[in-house]
């Protein structure tokens, strides 16, 4: 037999309810801090990162910043001027 509201102590209710608000702030908290929470990753991707992961780790790496910035055509003295972009990029 469900037990209704109206069966409820105010301890029960407050209990039931403060619970229930609980579980719903922590669920938007959550999404909040980490808006990919729940999703799963494709397994290429996963490939791709463990290979990088594994190139990394045999001392390999990517390019550069500036070389990178050249390859896309990016002067970055025009990146350093942007108000919103920090100044030292390394």
């Amino acid at each position: 037999m469900e037990t209704t509201v109206a069966q409820m102590s105010v301890h029960d209710l407050r209990t039931m309810i403060t619970g229930i608000v609980s579980d719903v702030v922590e669920e938007k908290l959550a999404r909040f801090v980490d808006p990919d929470a729940g999703l799963e990753l494709r397994d290429d991707f996963v490939e791709r990162l463990l290979r990088q992961e594994e190139a990394v780790k045999n001392g390999e790496r990517g390019i550069g910043l500036d070389e990178l910035l050249t390859n896309l055509g990016i002067d970055r003295a025009e990146i350093e001027a942007e108000k919103n972009v920090p100044v030292t990029i390394s």
